[in-house]
């Protein structure tokens, strides 16, 4: 990725844009930072990260550089969720109610109680709701893990029979025809 960098075309002038740039921020600004679409483009060995439409050759800087895919495809999976507002908080901030532990709500109802204030678990918990939430991400997830992976969890999923029938975190075998 040498040579003299392109700078990218904007249909605004450079006035406009630097009068905006004033402004401040609104509430969902990290949002449209982080919120992509997303792709990844390989250049020269590496994986680079780009807002679908920006490239290279357009003069753009990738949002990151990755030397392996499926590294690449877990960073392009888990970057809209950074900027999105958190799924899950804390209740009271985080205040311990006796021994029902700290309250969890998650957009205004209250949906778990966690006997530690641990945010990581709230993050995470975060995070894999925005990847499920989108098969796109799904799939890229899949794909990121790999060909054994995939094998397993259609395994998995081609044992599951009914929702009534399921157990909560086990594999329920599949009924015999």
């Amino acid at each position: 990725m040498s040579g003299q960098r392109k700078k990218p075309v904007n249909a605004f002038r450079a006035s406009y844009l630097a009068a905006v740039r004033e402004e401040d921020e609104p509430m969902h600004g990290s949002e449209v930072e982080f919120g992509g679409p997303w792709l990844l483009s390989e250049e020269e060995g590496e994986y680079a990260l780009f807002r679908v439409w920006e490239s290279l050759e357009s003069g753009d800087i990738p949002e990151a550089r990755f030397s392996r895919r499926e590294i690449a495809l877990i960073f392009q999976i888990v970057w809209p969720a950074v900027g999105r507002e958190r799924l899950f908080r804390f209740v009271e901030e985080g205040e311990r109610q006796e021994d029902e532990g700290y309250a969890v709500e998650s957009e205004g109802e209250r949906v778990a109680r966690l006997r530690l204030p641990i945010d990581e678990i709230l993050f995470a918990a975060h995070v894999l709701s925005c990847i499920i939430r989108s098969p796109l991400s799904l799939a890229l997830a899949m794909e990121a893990a790999g060909p054994e992976a995939q094998e397993r969890v259609g395994q998995i999923l081609g044992r599951q029979v009914k929702p009534a029938s399921r157990t909560v975190g086990a594999v329920t075998p599949a009924a015999e025809p």
